[in-house]
């Protein structure tokens, strides 16, 4: 028994295509020009039809004849036709207009009776018909069937404004004026069919131009490699927000390349620093293997420089997995009310064994009690990181001077060193992962070279700042910012 999934699989896709269709922006932009335009042609056909209609029934026999009849149904009344219908001037003057529009004319007295007939078929009998009973109530008016036989009643009144004694009533054609309109209605449908045709035509035409670019860039962008990064996207664009897509575009290329580039940078750094370790156990566990019956400080002093080695190899690897949670926000800060002035006291006294063997005075200033929203053990980590580099890269017989200050909003805590300064052109990369300005010096003073990265890590995950000024053989400033009060939730910072 066989199975056949592959029908209700290509219907799906075959949905899912169509339905990608339906809400592209190239169709979405066609069906918003084609109805636009539609709904501006079919606006104006309406117009047009209606206006050219009521010229053309405007200018047909009805029009002529009611500006006529009127004079004549006075003249009716006047010279007591109705009483006299055998009266000749009037009635010759009946048949002629008669004759003339194709139509047949007819007088009645006030009680419908016809006096006159230009056809002479209905004389003597009633004429019940609306155009009548309208006319004899005194009211013109006027009427067309759909067989094109108009039919106009005009009172017949003694005089102007005076009694009505009857009705003129006439009927006539008006096929010729409408096959006018039915013509004209042919004629603006042809119009409209066409329009139609060039409208979906130029929808397709502008829809595809409009979309073009858009879909350059989608395009442009699936095919972003490694490789393809270094060249910008070059889409044509006349629209504003298209340029800016673009340009977004190149700025996500460029942060992107800046990235990569970082994290070859940083893979780099990290292969190195942690083969270095690796390498001088290795050569120190080769010299011990190769120099047999050697005396035991040969073997002591190997081994104490290896045990270096791994304690270093440790503290690489302890402090690269420190800056990988504070750079994905992995851990939460556990903040709370702390003594600031107190937590810095703590540091100092742990540096000063460090400074006492370079003889270097470690001054602390209190300006002020300070107290703020931290998490205590990570702005420890910071700072320690800060005041021993100043101790480091200090000149003997020199001197730290920390100082704690605050204001309403923020306290600051500065580390003035007298050591041997930073370059004015390394100070923007001081906080880089394994960036050390003097590579030699700092082989010798030991250290990860993330130190400085995991400070500024922590300050920024407080929402505080670092800032750093420095001139060479002058010293260094560090200032510290931190927020006296907690501005971001720890739910914000645990993902």
């Amino acid at each position: 028994m066989c199975i056949r999934s592959g029908a209700p699989v290509t219907t799906l896709t075959t949905m899912n295509n169509n339905l990608k269709r339906l809400t592209s922006i190239r169709f979405i932009f066609f069906l918003l020009f084609f109805l636009a335009g539609a709904a501006g042609a079919v606006s104006m056909s309406v117009g047009l039809y209606m206006s050219g209609r009521e010229e053309i029934l405007d200018s047909s026999s009805r029009h002529l004849l009611t500006e006529y009849s009127g004079k004549l149904a006075e003249r009716i009344g006047m010279e007591g036709f109705l009483s006299n219908p055998e009266e000749p001037m009037i009635s010759r003057e009946l048949s002629s207009l008669a004759l003339i529009y194709q139509g047949r004319a007819l007088v009645c007295d006030d009680s419908l009776k016809v006096v006159f007939d230009t056809a002479h078929e209905l004389e003597g009998t009633y004429l019940i018909i609306d155009a009548a009973v309208s006319a004899v109530m005194g009211q013109s008016n006027s009427s067309i069937n759909e067989d094109g036989i108009c039919l106009l009643g005009v009172p017949v009144r003694n005089g102007q404004g005076g009694a009505v004694f009857g009705a003129l009533i006439y009927s006539f054609s008006e096929e010729k004026q409408l096959q006018q309109v039915s013509e004209l209605r042919t004629r603006i449908i042809s119009f409209l069919v066409i329009f139609f045709v060039f409208l979906v035509g130029f929808g397709i035409y502008f829809s595809k131009r409009f979309s073009a670019p858009l879909a350059e860039i989608s395009n442009a962008m699936l095919r972003l490699s490694a490789t393809d990064r270094n060249n910008p996207l070059e889409v044509a664009a006349m629209y504003t927000e298209i340029r800016d897509i673009r340009d977004n575009a190149n700025r996500m290329i460029s942060k992107l390349n800046s990235v990569d580039e970082s994290r070859q940078a940083f893979v780099s750094n990290v292969s190195h620093e942690l083969k270095t370790p690796m390498s001088s156990m290795k050569v120190l566990a080769d010299s011990l293997l190769s120099q047999e019956h050697q005396p035991e400080e040969v073997y002591r002093e190997f081994l104490t420089d290896i045990n270096a080695e791994i304690d270093r190899e440790n503290l690489i690897i302890s402090d690269l997995l420190t800056l990988v949670k504070l750079e994905g926000r992995a851990t939460s800060l556990k903040t709370q009310k702390t003594h600031i002035n107190g937590l810095v006291e703590v540091i100092i006294k742990r540096i000063l064994p460090l400074a006492e063997e370079q003889n270097i005075e470690v001054v602390f200033e209190n300006q002020r009690d300070v107290y703020a929203d931290v998490d205590e053990s990570s702005v420890i980590v910071a700072l320690t990181n800060i005041l021993e580099n100043s101790v480091k890269y200090n000149k003997k017989n020199g001197s730290v001077r920390v100082t704690v200050d605050a204001d309403w909003n923020n306290c600051t805590i500065t580390i003035r060193d007298t050591g041997i300064g930073i370059p004015e052109e390394a100070i923007p990369h001081l906080f880089e992962k394994f960036y050390r300005v003097d590579k030699a010096r700092s082989r010798q003073t030991g250290g990860s070279g993330l130190g400085l990265s995991i400070a500024y890590e922590i300050i920024k995950a407080h929402d505080g700042d670092i800032k750093v000024t420095s001139k060479l053989d002058k010293g260094s400033k560090f200032v510290i910012t931190l927020p006296v009060i907690a501005t971001r939730k720890k739910e914000e910072i645990t993902p």
